[in-house]
């Protein structure tokens, strides 16, 4: 059934020509073209090769990643909080699988489209510049582990701020300032290099690194063998203790759940 969803999913979400080949092209060409900007005048205006052991090439590379692997972790926001205010999550309530495994069969459909857009990101990225490292093939395994546990990750924090709709109204809010704070903490507004080291050294502890920053660090290649295997354990840490809450929050939510929207 698992993987009859990914399939409906896919196909749901490639239907609409015009509509995915903008959102699969715009945000990403728009942050690429910002980051561009903005760091040569930086780089120029400073009068320096690298900032924070980092030149401008990779700088550039970083932020092609970077805004391709947000849109590929980041699940569809809102989606269960609407279900929860419709009454449309009824029918999750009978499905012969688990609500969350069938929600995440969703979401992982949406990462393997979006996948694509990396593919050409990083296409067009070399048809302008040199990797001054080239990406193995270990590099790029590895990455696609990480991708999938940071999209499971990604995926599990925000269900549990959107189940907590079953109580509350304001749930969008608290999704919002998640949104913010994983985009801040993650990686996708400044490289996580540029932070004080106080601040790099708490983040690497939190769970928002692990869902933007440390799978486009493995896919460069920038970590060590100790800093592959603490970062991904860490992330399989944070995977189990909130999917734990989301679990709670679904058991006590449903039982009180009366499926007539609001």
């Amino acid at each position: 059934m698992l993987l009859s969803a990914i399939g409906i999913e896919m196909k749901k979400r490639a239907a609409y020509v015009a509509s995915f080949w903008l959102k699969m092209i715009v945000p990403p060409a728009a942050q690429i073209f910002v980051a561009y900007f903005l760091w040569s005048a930086i780089y120029e205006t400073q009068n320096v090769t690298e900032i924070g052991g980092i030149n401008f090439s990779q700088m550039i590379f970083y932020y092609v990643l970077v805004s391709c692997v947000y849109q590929m972790t980041r699940p569809d926001m809102g989606m269960i909080l609407r279900e929860i205010y419709e009454g449309s999550l009824t029918k999750f309530l009978i499905y012969p699988t688990s609500f969350f495994a069938f929600k995440f069969a969703a979401h992982l459909a949406h990462m393997i489209l979006i996948f694509l857009q990396l593919l050409v990101a990083v296409g067009i990225y070399l048809f302008f510049f040199d990797l001054s490292t080239p990406i193995s093939a270990v590099n790029i395994g590895l990455g696609l582990i990480s991708l999938v546990i940071a999209g499971f990750l990604f995926f599990i924090m925000m269900a549990s701020l959107e189940l907590l709709s079953f109580w509350f109204e304001s749930a969008w809010a608290l999704c919002i300032m998640l949104d913010f704070v994983i985009g801040l903490f993650g990686g996708r507004i400044l490289p996580l290099e540029l932070f004080p080291v106080w601040l790099k050294d708490v983040n690497e502890y939190l769970p928002f690194r692990y869902l933007v920053s440390f799978p486009v660090e493995v896919i460069q290649g920038t970590l060590s063998s100790q800093a592959l295997i603490f970062g991904f354990g860490i992330s399989l840490f944070w995977c189990f203790v909130i999917t734990l809450i989301a679990h709670a929050v679904w058991d006590r939510g449903s039982y009180q759940y009366t499926g007539t929207g609001m």
